[in-house]
C-alpha cells in the first residue's frame, strides 16, 4: 500500500554540497541524512516498522536520499504497520528541512471508536440475541484498531453453527483517525 502523502523536496532548499541524486532519477535533489526518527503517538508500539524499513531499503547514516528514497522508506515502514494489523494507521512525512540531516517520520494511529451491531433488520436476522456481542472481541473502544482482533472477534460470532456474521469498518464522521467497526450478525431459526 502506498502512503497518501508523497514527499516533494523544494530545490531552492538544496545543500549544494548534498546533491548528487542517487536511485534511477537523477533529476531529483537529495539530501545527506543521517537519522531517520518516528514520531507521534504511540511511537513506540511502532518502531518495529521503521526498523524494517530502514534495514530493507539498506539506509545507512550519511545516505543521499531523494524524494524516491523516502518515498519507498515509507512504503515499506507502512506495509509492515498493515502486516501486523493495524490497518488503519498511517505512516507520513511532514513537511519538515531535511538540510538537518534528520527525516522525521509520523504515526498516526487509527483508533477503534466503537463496535455497533446492526439491529437494521433483526426481525430477520435476530441481531438482537447478542446484546453483549462486545465481549467477544478481544480489543476494547478507543483502542488502536487492529484488524487480527476483529478477525478473532468475527470468528467467535461464528461459532455457532446456525450463526453467521460479518463486520465493516466504516470512518466515523468529523473525527479523524477513528473508525466503527459495523457487525452484522443473523442467526437461521431451526425448524
Amino acid at each position: 500500500m502506498q502512503p497518501e502523502t508523497d514527499v516533494r523536496l523544494d530545490s531552492g532548499q538544496v545543500n549544494e554540497t548534498v546533491n548528487q541524486p542517487v536511485g534511477n532519477d537523477d533529476s531529483q535533489p537529495c539530501f545527506a541524512i543521517n537519522e531517520v526518527v518516528l514520531e507521534g503517538e504511540h511511537h513506540q508500539k511502532f518502531q518495529f516498522a521503521l526498523k524494517r524499513a530502514l534495514h530493507e531499503t539498506g539506509f545507512q547514516a550519511g545516505k543521499c536520499l531523494n524524494a524516491g528514497d523516502i518515498n519507498r522508506i515509507m512504503t515499506v515502514a507502512q506495509n509492515a504497520v498493515i502486516g501486523r494489523g493495524f490497518t488503519t494507521t498511517r505512516i507520513l512525512a511532514a513537511p519538515q528541512d531535511l538540510n538537518s540531516g534528520k527525516l522525521v517520520l509520523t504515526v498516526l494511529a487509527g483508533y477503534l471508536k466503537n463496535i455497533e451491531i446492526d439491529v437494521s433488520q433483526k426481525d430477520e436476522t435476530h441481531a438482537d440475541r447478542i446484546a453483549a456481542f462486545q465481549n467477544e472481541f478481544p480489543t476494547r473502544s478507543d483502542g488502536i484498531l487492529n484488524l487480527r482482533d476483529l478477525e478473532q472477534g468475527l470468528e467467535n460470532l461464528k461459532r455457532i453453527p446456525t450463526a453467521g456474521a460479518d463486520i465493516q469498518i466504516v470512518p466515523v464522521d468529523g473525527v479523524p483517525n477513528q473508525s466503527t467497526v459495523l457487525v452484522k450478525w443473523q442467526q437461521r431459526l431451526l425448524p
